[in-house]
């Protein structure tokens, strides 16, 4: 664990509340990426579950255990996970009409980004999960597992498999 993420813990634990705004501030826009990935880039359904994410961290911090957890970190994102899972659990089946994900926005001048952006699109949440705190994030198997609800063994197995299938997927720009 960040060893400044637990003693700002600890200090929130002990009632010092001004340490906690140092962690929002530390993790705010991670977990927003991570939403909004998740969310197929709605940015106004993104902005209310990460301030409930905030809420429930703080109302939940005397629980938090790092040995569990592995890191502050992690369990944010474990929260983070589940509360979209929830909302979107919840929301009419229709995700046909979800906007494209906020990153082909962002690379739209880039066919080749587009197109790996669009693929990662095109996967089950669960599997886009594990590519952004993998690739992304780089978050550790055993801190993936602890999000995902998986072993780690099956976390790095599944990893691979979806490694393999994008690569095979874009095997027309790999040059001899």
């Amino acid at each position: 664990m960040n060893q400044d993420d637990n003693k700002l813990v600890q200090q929130v634990k002990e009632w010092q509340f001004d340490s906690f705004v140092t962690l929002y501030d530390r993790y705010f826009q991670r977990v927003y990426s991570l939403l909004l990935l998740q969310s197929n880039g709605q940015d106004s359904l993104t902005r209310d579950i990460v301030k409930d994410v905030f809420i429930v961290a703080f109302e939940q911090i005397q629980t938090f255990n790092p040995d569990k957890y592995y890191s502050f970190e992690t369990w944010l994102y474990k929260i983070a996970y589940n509360s979209m899972n929830d909302v979107l659990r919840n929301r009419n089946k229709d995700d046909s009409e979800l906007e494209k994900s906020v990153f082909s926005n962002f690379f739209e001048k880039h066919e080749e980004l587009e197109q790996i952006i669009s693929h990662i699109d095109s996967l089950w949440l669960e599997k886009k999960m594990l590519f952004v705190l993998r690739f992304w994030y780089n978050l550790s198997y055993d801190e993936i597992s602890v999000i995902l609800w998986k072993r780690s063994s099956l976390c790095k197995k599944e990893y691979g498999k979806l490694i393999k299938l994008t690569t095979s997927h874009f095997k027309h720009w790999i040059t001899d």
